[in-house]
């Protein structure tokens, strides 16, 4: 179980390899009292077999390490903004020296200059650790600080085998603990919920076939992979009107939508829905217009 901490980050080209035929140069010569020029009989091409899809423009890495949602090559660096209506903000993330199982990785507010250092262990280009970056960078409307977590089950990102041999249409689940305390605004309300020490933090991915242009101030991508994305974690609400002061159990949902170019990463992430809910005494939808864009990537050796 390794130590996830969340600050506010951090997500497809694809090269199709043809097969070409090749003309046998055999030729037949007929042969008539009367000379005539010899005459050639086509033969038909022989085609190989045709190429498996390849999602990059170049072969794919190897190693416990290598994966394409997430690459983890040391140097690899990526800045992300994350803006809405209550303002901007900036994060750097950056990979240090990756070992057989286990990568570093640095993440800098440049605005404010805070540092957080932290360690994502992987098997066999599986990524099982990497920090919640995503939510709490979409949240940061809502809840004050970061959400510091926990790995206990299931990737964070899955391997390139494992998401080719599937066609690129894959499902998951990942599981967190949350560290400490956590406290998320119910917007219209004077309701918090409260998030407690421990708490389930529930992921949930899909991979589908839908691959579509994004453009984000690192550049443009054609093909980007469009990942969905799930969150739920229990919560107790307190602040409501004629409750009990210790609270009243519910739950906090948000979907994503989030675009990867294999190899290079998330380029942009937003908010689908988001709802705090208590059956039969309160359902909240939260309102966001935060959105995550790559504003550089710069790779790593």
């Amino acid at each position: 179980m390794a130590k996830n901490l969340c600050v506010a980050l951090f997500c497809s080209m694809f090269l199709l390899s043809a097969c070409g035929g090749t003309l046998l140069p055999t030729a037949t010569l007929t042969l008539t009292p009367t000379p005539i020029p010899p005459t050639k009989t086509p033969i038909p091409p022989t085609l190989t077999p045709t190429s498996t899809v390849t999602l990059t423009p170049t072969a794919v890495p190897s190693g416990p390490c290598d994966n394409p949602l997430t690459p983890l090559v040391q140097g690899n660096e990526w800045l992300y903004q994350s803006a809405s209506a209550n303002g901007v903000s900036r994060q750097k993330v950056t990979i240090g020296a990756v070992g057989e199982d286990r990568a570093e990785i640095v993440m800098v507010d440049p605005d404010t200059g805070q540092t957080v250092r932290d360690v994502i262990f992987c098997t066999q280009g599986n990524i099982e650790n990497f920090p919640v970056i995503i939510t709490s960078m979409l949240l940061a409307d809502y809840v004050k600080g970061v959400l510091n977590t926990y790995h206990t089950t299931g990737v964070y990102a899955p391997s390139y085998p494992t998401l080719a041999q599937n066609g690129w249409k894959y499902a998951w689940e990942t599981e967190y603990l949350s560290e400490e305390i956590i406290y998320v605004k119910v917007p219209g309300t004077s309701v918090l919920a409260y998030i407690s020490p421990n708490a389930i933090f529930k992921y949930q991915w899909q991979v589908g076939d839908v691959h579509e242009a994004v453009t984000v101030p690192a550049g443009t991508y054609p093909q980007a992979l469009n990942v969905n994305q799930t969150w739920s974690t229990p919560v107790t609400l307190m602040g409501l009107p004629g409750v009990q002061a210790s609270g009243v159990a519910g739950a906090l949902s948000m979907e994503t939508s989030q675009w990867y170019e294999p190899y290079i990463g998330l380029l942009k992430a937003q908010v689908i829905a988001a709802t705090v809910l208590a059956p039969n005494i309160l359902e909240a939808p939260l309102t966001f217009d935060r959105v995550i864009e790559l504003l550089s990537f710069t790779p790593g050796q």
